[in-house]
C-alpha cells in the first residue's frame, strides 16, 4: 500500500491486536475437547451463539421464547402443541415479566387481582396477550399430598439462579450431516453440527444467516463431537 502512496498505513502488529480486541468484545469463542475415542475436535461456544442472537435487533424482533395458542392453526413451531402442551415445563420459558417489574414463574403461587391464588405451570401467549396454564386454589377436605416438583419453603430456583435478570427459553434445531461435498461419501467425510432456533418463523428459520455452526470433524465419530455439545448445552442451561 505504501508503494501506492497510501498514507497512515497501519502496521501488522496494530492489526493482530485491532482484530484481538474485536474477538474479544464479539467473537465467538472456540472450545477444544479430547474426546473419548481419543479424538480432538473444537466446539464452537453455543452460549456465544445464542448472545448474538438475542442481542441482533433483526433477528431479537422475530424470535418467540413463549409457545403461542393459534387455535389449531400451525403456522410456526412456536404453535405446535409440542412446545404449547408436552414440553417439561422445567424446560420451557419459565416467567413472565410485568411492566411493573415483577416477575411471575412457574411452580410459585401467585396472587390474581381479585385476591384469588393459583399456581402457574406453563406460560404461553395468545395474540399479544400472555396466559398461564395453572392450578387454581380448589380445597378438598382429605388429607393434603405431598409437593414435591419445588421446594416449598424457597423460590423456583431459577429466580435464585437469575438474580434479577429476565430468564427465556432458546430452543434450537440441532442436527448433522456431511459437509464435505463430495459425491462419494466413502472419502473425506465431514461431519458438521449445525442448528436453527426454534423460535423463528419458517421464513427466517431457513435463512442461510440463521443457520449457525457448532462443530466439523472427518475423524471423530458423530457420537464423540455431540458429547462436547451436550456439555455446551448444559453450561448454557
Amino acid at each position: 500500500m505504501k508503494y501506492n502512496g497510501v498514507d497512515n498505513v497501519p502496521t501488522v502488529n496494530t492489526i493482530k491486536s485491532l482484530n484481538a480486541m474485536l474477538h474479544s468484545m464479539c467473537g465467538i469463542e472456540t472450545v477444544e475437547y479430547m474426546g473419548k475415542m481419543g479424538h480432538r475436535y473444537f466446539v464452537n461456544s453455543l452460549a456465544d451463539l445464542i448472545a448474538q442472537e438475542a442481542a441482533n435487533p433483526r433477528i431479537s424482533a422475530h424470535l418467540e421464547y413463549l409457545p403461542c395458542d393459534g387455535g389449531g392453526q400451525v403456522g410456526n413451531a412456536a404453535e405446535a402443541n409440542k412446545w404449547l402442551r408436552e414440553v417439561d415445563p422445567s424446560l420451557a420459558t419459565p416467567m413472565i415479566r410485568l411492566r411493573a417489574a415483577q416477575d411471575f414463574y412457574v411452580f410459585e403461587p401467585a396472587l390474581l387481582t381479585d385476591r384469588t391464588v393459583c399456581m402457574p405451570i406453563r406460560w404461553f401467549r395468545r395474540g399479544s396477550t400472555r396466559y398461564a396454564h395453572a392450578c387454581d386454589e380448589d380445597v378438598e377436605h382429605r388429607r393434603l399430598s405431598t409437593w414435591t416438583r419445588t421446594d416449598a419453603t424457597k423460590p423456583n430456583p431459577r429466580r435464585v439462579q437469575a438474580s434479577g435478570a429476565e430468564v427465556l427459553a432458546f430452543p434450537i434445531w440441532l442436527y448433522c450431516d456431511d459437509t464435505s461435498g463430495n459425491l462419494s461419501k466413502k472419502w473425506n467425510k465431514h461431519n458438521s453440527f449445525l442448528f436453527t432456533p426454534v423460535g423463528l418463523p419458517r421464513s427466517l428459520g431457513h435463512e442461510e444467516f440463521n443457520v449457525h455452526f457448532l462443530a466439523t470433524s472427518n475423524t471423530a465419530p458423530v457420537t464423540e463431537m455431540l458429547d462436547g455439545i451436550v456439555d455446551q448445552v448444559k453450561y448454557v442451561v
